[in-house]
């Protein structure tokens, strides 16, 4: 019988452990003296895996040995400076969920230097804000601010530690930058349960006929009004984040006219959806410039932008009235003149039935 490595195979390796805990040390070197490049330990751990070491110096001048682990970080010895507190002594042997939490339990000037840190990360946000439409998200993610409480330690990593403890430091931009960035992780989330709801229907067959479609509806409808009340959106915000999930549950063909087809049916079946949170002119106006915008930027369904908006007007999503003002001073500059083309019959025909109905209307005033 051939032998068997005990060693479990998800256990992470030394070698993959020493390049998280170099790339950790190259991330956090801003509050950081120095550091030794990692090496692999040279003693195996329990119950198989690898692991890996560094020393590392504080900026209040300790020399810490930190080992890493499938468990985490271990802080293994300390040397300390004369201007240190012995106090450093106690985290001899505690384990570390991250690197950020070791650095702020050993180091006041760690905390210090991280707040920097992120102050000019913010300001770097900010003016990119200003130079381009949308490019918050992207400058979060280059920043590696996108989840600001992870710079805490585990047991303060929520909202009202985060916003005391800024408040405090008086930075409350940085609070506004985190409830910003909330807001999108419930957007996201919003959009996410909306493709889970319709792909899972999909596949139990829930969509084969007209009433399952509709119980279909009602549920998405049902999650788009909860998901209104407990993040307090307006009406436009939840429409288009319906229609984003509604076109994401698509698992798109490759030819072209199969992907138009696709995208027609998915808005007649779940139109009513959309229905339901139209009720106000301001909402039928977010979605059709949200429509337009969404088309443009997916080349796959921009030649059906005329298809959908006959088909959201057909199902009573879109009024007539909220079209005719589209097309006149209220389409978006993305590829405004090729929908303007799209629409031109639909809108001609809409024009003059208010019209027709202005004239009847002057007839019966005579």
């Amino acid at each position: 019988m051939p032998e068997h490595n005990t060693a479990l195979p998800h256990l992470p390796t030394a070698a993959g452990l020493v390049a998280e805990l170099a790339a950790e040390l190259s991330s956090h070197s801003y509050g950081i003296e120095s550091y030794e490049q990692p090496a692999a330990t040279a003693d195996p751990l329990p119950k198989g895996g690898g692991g890996a070491q560094t020393t590392l110096t504080l900026l209040g001048g300790a020399r810490v040995a930190v080992a890493l682990s499938g468990a985490g970080y271990t802080v293994t010895d300390i040397r300390i400076a004369p201007s240190c507190s012995e106090e450093l002594l106690r985290f001899v042997g505690e384990p570390f969920e991250t690197l950020t939490a070791l650095l702020s339990a050993l180091s006041p000037e760690f905390n210090g230097a991280m707040h920097r840190c992120l102050s000019a990360r913010l300001l770097a946000l900010a003016a990119t804000q200003e130079r381009e439409e949308d490019a918050g998200s992207r400058a979060l993610a280059k920043a590696r601010i996108d989840q600001l409480t992870e710079f805490f330690p585990p047991n303060k990593r929520d909202d009202d530690c985060f916003v005391r403890h800024f408040e405090a430091e008086d930075i409350p931009a940085l609070i506004e930058l985190h409830r910003a960035t909330q807001a999108v992780a419930k957007r996201d989330a919003f959009v996410a349960d909306v493709v889970a709801t319709l792909r899972s229907a999909k596949e139990a067959d829930e969509d084969d006929d007209e009433a399952g479609v509709r119980a279909i509806n009602g549920r998405v409808a049902k999650q788009a009004k909860q998901a209104m009340r407990a993040n307090q959106w307006p009406e436009t915000d939840a429409v288009v984040l319906a229609w984003d999930g509604i076109l994401a549950a698509v698992d798109w063909a490759l030819r072209p006219e199969q992907i138009e087809t696709q995208a027609i049916n998915q808005i007649k079946r779940y139109a009513l959806v959309l229905e339901v949170l139209t009720t106000e002119p301001k909402s039928e106006i977010a979605l059709i410039k949200h429509v337009q915008l969404h088309m443009y930027n997916d080349p796959k369904l921009t030649k059906t932008f005329g298809r959908a908006v006959f088909e959201l007007y057909n199902a009573d999503v879109l009024s007539d009235s909220a079209i005719v003002f589209w097309a006149a001073k209220g389409a978006r500059p993305e590829g405004r003149d090729i929908f303007l083309k799209q629409t031109e019959a639909l809108v001609r025909k809409l024009e003059a039935l208010e019209d027709d109905e202005e004239a009847e209307e002057e007839s019966d005033d005579e």
